[in-house]
């Protein structure tokens, strides 16, 4: 994510690129659907997403390693998501267990399926309510 994806004013995630590991490579490139999409976030991380912001260029990563890249998929328990987990204290999970955590709540709050859909980028309302 970078910081022109950001809007702050909305509180929405512009999700136009992603970055994938590929023999050790990361190559970026359209998300898989191909499709652009808007993500909302919480009022809660407004703050801290504007401090992770600060003095970078709009095009520079959000959350980037050391060398201002980007970060790598963790391979053990000792990588960054993993201590992050632990760190919280909430149930192991992946990132990919994050996307489930976002869309049930907003659905069981009366959102719409077709949004929720759209914001993780199924291809149906359907697959969305199986998973």
């Amino acid at each position: 994510m970078r910081v022109k994806d950001l809007d702050m004013l909305r509180r929405r995630i512009n999700v136009a690129v992603d970055a994938v590991n590929v023999g050790g490579v990361i190559e970026v490139g359209t998300p898989k659907t191909h499709k652009r999409r808007s993500v909302p976030f919480p009022a809660s991380l407004a703050i801290p997403l504007a401090r992770q912001c600060e003095g970078k260029s709009s095009d520079a990563l959000v959350f980037a390693s050391k060398h201002g890249t980007h970060e790598r998929r963790w391979h053990n328990d000792h990588g960054w998501f993993p201590v992050a987990v632990r760190t919280s204290g909430v149930p192991d999970l992946t990132p990919h267990d994050l996307r489930h955590t976002a869309a049930s709540p907003a659905i069981s709050a009366g959102a719409n399926v077709k949004a929720v859909q759209r914001m993780l980028g199924h291809a149906s309302a359907a697959l969305t309510l199986d998973v």
